[in-house]
């Protein structure tokens, strides 16, 4: 123990063991002061590496209060040979997070957050590794927290609960990887490939193939951090993370962090959110609950979030909240064949308020109604067919074709059409949508274009559309009393020709026969 505030050296009363460079380190990744500032300095200043040791101990008199001791040791090492850079930056680190204790006390939220962020992000992960660090953070705030009497608050929760996954992320996709599978070779050679999805799909199915659940799930979060970084495209980086996350098969608490992680990177805390609790009702994390309040918190959950969310879906919500009414009555109609619900547009990315396919698919099956989904992308067709075999169903069918030529050639009667196809021109498209329209139609989205697919689609519909069956058209509206975007032509058109306005919300409108 130092006893005397005048001097830098002294030896406590009970032997000490000599600390090295890595226990020092460690000692003060763990912020334990006290042990750091009970060695015994004299015996450290013969050590090879005595000036970094000594200036981090320095660090720790600080952490105490002991400033004066300190500054005299700090002067001492800086005379010595070999001062070291590292040793000043855990000095820096040391304000800030001197000052982040201080606004904890005084509940300073932003300032808190402030200073931990400078902590983290100065010059010390250089050389120890930000998730070395981002560690230390959290320890330490674990121990302000359980000193004082307070709470933190929502914005200090979230950057811990931040920091806790990019640790856990670090170290799953460093730990969980399969030796002979090149994750970010592999990555880089679909950032690199000119057609983005298909150099994915072939990964998936020859580089991937007999890889484990980890390996595929880092390929799909590298994946999405690399379209984010390079591409700027964090609508396909969601998609893909969503994806991977899909065809986990057993979970690892390593494993939810990095997908829970990755969703806050791009933005999506209400995603990061469900995802958390339904990883902590399947007993994942350190929350284990019992199988009946699993199933009530559950399911009082997905009530919460279908409220909530309703007014941020598109069409597909309008159509099947229409058919959950009248299913029932509308099957004795047309006995004994099963109805059937088409779909003109096959889900691109799996995003909150689209992820059409899948819901669509969802309901048929509930209902014993068969399903078709039609897209002139390939990609989009394999994804729904590896969905419906994920789902156990056989008989639902995803057609690659152009929807109005498939409209034209089908031959039985339509129950139920979705039509949300050729996208119009918004102004916002990334460059790999715009790429696949350029691959497989010839060119970059065209409003005319789009007008026009979806009139020949209407067109197809009013002589093929059962007497009490349903349309909905997705991504039209009103504006001065037209109809727009992907209904500027195909409304006047149907509604000139015996169908009526349902219902419309959500930039959907539902059409059925007057």
């Amino acid at each position: 123990m130092v006893s005397n505030s005048n001097t830098t050296t002294c030896k406590s009363t009970k032997p000490v063991p000599i600390a090295s460079l890595v226990d020092v380190q460690n000692s003060w990744l763990k912020g334990d002061w006290p042990a750091m500032v009970e060695l015994d300095l004299d015996e450290i200043k013969n050590q090879p590496d005595a000036t970094e040791i000594l200036l981090w101990i320095a660090a720790a008199f600080f952490q105490v209060g002991q400033f004066k001791l300190a500054r005299n040791l700090i002067g001492n090492c800086l005379s010595m040979d070999g001062s070291s850079e590292i040793s000043q930056c855990v000095l820096i680190a040391g304000v800030h997070n001197n000052l982040a204790t201080a606004n904890a006390l005084a509940d300073n939220t932003a300032a808190i957050v402030s200073h931990y962020q400078k902590s983290v992000e100065s010059d010390l992960t250089n050389h120890l590794g930000a998730n070395v660090v981002l560690q230390r953070m959290i320890n330490q705030c674990r121990v302000i927290q359980s000193s004082h009497s307070f709470h933190w608050s929502d914005s200090v929760e979230l950057l811990l609960a931040k920091a806790q996954w990019d640790v856990s992320n670090h170290r799953s996709l460093q730990n969980e990887c399969v030796p002979n599978v090149e994750v970010l070779d592999l990555v880089r050679q679909c950032i690199e490939s000119n057609d983005l999805h298909a150099a994915v799909d072939r990964v998936r199915q020859q580089d991937l193939g007999m890889a484990d659940d980890a390996t595929r799930l880092s390929f799909f979060l590298k994946l999405a951090q690399s379209l984010t970084e390079i591409k700027k495209d964090k609508m396909t980086a969601l998609s893909y993370v969503q994806y991977g996350k899909r065809q986990m098969g057993t979970w690892t608490v390593p494993a939810a962090c990095s997908v829970a992680s990755a969703l806050v990177d791009l933005g999506q805390p209400t995603l990061a959110a469900e995802f958390v609790t339904e990883m902590t009702l399947r007993g994942i994390g350190p929350m284990l609950l019992r199988a009946s309040e699993s199933t009530a918190i559950d399911k009082a959950n997905a009530t919460l979030h279908q409220t909530a969310g309703q007014k941020n879906e598109h069409g597909h919500d309008l159509l099947l909240a229409a058919l959950s009414k009248k299913i029932s009555n509308y099957k004795p109609t047309v006995a004994p064949r099963k109805p059937v619900l088409i779909e003109i547009g096959t889900t691109r990315e799996d995003v909150p308020g689209q992820g059409s396919t899948r819901k669509i698919a969802l309901f048929c099956k509930q209902h014993s109604i068969d399903f078709i989904t039609v897209d002139m992308d390939p990609h989009n067709s394999l994804l729904a067919r590896e969905m419906f075999m994920e789902m156990g169903i056989s008989n639902f069918q995803a057609v690659t074709m152009k929807g109005e030529d498939y409209l034209k050639q089908y031959e039985d009667p339509l129950d139920f059409v979705f039509l949300d196809a050729y996208d119009f021109d918004h102004g916002m498209h990334s460059k790999i949508r715009q790429s696949r329209y350029e691959q497989f139609l010839g060119s970059r989205i065209d409003e005319i274009r789009c007008h026009h697919m979806h009139l020949e689609c209407a067109q197809s519909v009013l002589t093929k559309l059962t007497p009490t069956g349903l349309l909905c058209v997705d991504d039209t509206w009103l504006d001065e009393g037209k109809w727009t975007a992907k209904g500027t032509l195909a409304m006047p058109y149907l509604l000139a020709n015996g169908f009526t306005v349902l219902e419309a919300r959500n930039r959907a409108a539902l059409l059925g026969r007057t």
